[in-house]
């Protein structure tokens, strides 16, 4: 079933909208679906509903700002249909420009440096000060692959894939409104932001983040993009006794994410250790690692994402497969509750020589903010 989450209005409570889904089919090795979930109901407080009505005005102008930026042309790529799920299903992936034709929304590279600032604005606008500055590196990670990748020169052409921080794209569902709700979709190579507020309802995925390389030195400065991410899943993977690591590994092997772009349905059923089998430190890395994805976006959208998503931990299981070493391409790690899936893997490189970061965060009932489609 979909559920969606709705912002209170300022003088009342959290509460959830529920409405109904289904799954899809996935792949042999995925294994079959599994269509039991329960939600817990989240409530906060008077000051997070103002702090929430505060992000939604704020989000809002500053759609609204990028917009009155575009000419008539430009707005007609930039806006569609907020029930449009087909368009935001289909419209991204983890493929650099070239190598995926489908996104949708106006290129940064097509706008003047005031629209750009513009754009950047309402992504900023829906991140947290942590997801925004991710954001930037994981582009400018693309910006580094532009001058130094062998399948590319001077920041694109070879085989028509390009790279570099002018292949990424901003289109929104919906008319920005607090009274309605809208989606913000941001994304290129390795990078896919899908933040949805306005009238009471919140979602903030599905997310992919990603970066390829892990660390690189552009114009003197050094950067490790997701570094505290993949610490966090190796510290807990590293953490696992010898039992531990037998119950939590999974029956496949992954050289992609399951969930990954194009795949909205068809969950693999539940496998991998209990969360309430491990030890308090693991489950406080458990804890820590949901917050590393969950909280890039603005707090006033995470805090009650990762309330749902605590409360359900008792029901949520840990896999792995793989290995578990940080420098092996294939270590894998997944968390998988009624609401909350993350998938981390150490992908094979196609541009550099070391392995790299594909990540997603998804919520089974309120991607997109209306839920996947049958």
């Amino acid at each position: 079933m979909n559920k969606l989450i709705r912002l209170a209005a300022p003088t009342a409570a959290l509460t959830l909208l529920l409405t109904g889904c289904s799954g899809g089919d996935t792949d042999a090795s995925s294994a079959s679906v599994s269509n039991s979930s329960t939600v817990d109901s989240a409530t906060s407080s008077s000051a997070s509903s103002s702090a929430d009505a505060a992000l939604v005005d704020s989000a809002v102008t500053a759609a609204n700002a990028f917009l009155d930026s575009l000419d008539s042309t430009q707005r007609d790529s930039a806006v569609f249909d907020y029930e449009d799920l087909g368009g935001k299903e289909g419209s991204w992936s983890n493929f650099p420009s070239g190598a995926f034709q489908g996104r949708q929304g106006v290129m940064l590279g097509d706008l003047d440096e005031t629209q750009r600032q513009a754009a950047l604005a309402v992504v900023d606008s829906v991140l947290s000060d942590q997801g925004m500055e991710q954001v930037r590196e994981i582009m400018t990670a693309d910006d580094w692959l532009g001058g130094n990748s062998a399948t590319t020169s001077g920041g694109g052409g070879g085989g028509g894939v390009s790279f570099g921080s002018d292949n990424y794209y901003l289109a929104i569902y919906g008319d920005p409104s607090a009274d309605s709700p809208w989606t913000l979709q941001f994304g290129g190579h390795h990078m896919v932001i899908h933040v949805t507020v306005g009238g009471g309802v919140v979602s903030a995925s599905p997310m992919f983040t990603g970066v390829e390389p892990t660390t690189f030195t552009l114009d003197g400065v050094e950067y490790s993009p997701m570094v505290e991410e993949a610490d966090a899943v190796f510290g807990l993977l590293g953490s696992l006794t010898e039992e531990q690591l037998a119950t939590a590994k999974l029956s496949g092997i992954f050289d992609d994410l399951v969930m990954g772009p194009g795949a909205d349905t068809g969950y693999p059923t539940a496998e991998g250790i209990p969360y309430t089998e491990l030890t308090p430190q693991q489950q406080e890395t458990v804890r820590t690692i949901i917050g590393l994805w969950v909280e890039d976006a603005d707090p006033a959208v995470s805090d009650p994402l990762m309330t749902k998503y605590l409360s359900q931990l008792d029901q949520t299981v840990i896999g792995w497969s793989g290995s578990t070493d940080p420098a092996a391409v294939g270590s894998y790690l997944r968390i998988d509750g009624p609401s909350f899936w993350l998938e981390y893997l150490n992908a094979k490189s196609q541009s550099t020589a070391d392995a790299h970061y594909h990540t997603v965060y998804r919520d089974k009932e309120i991607d997109y903010g209306t839920g996947t489609s049958a």
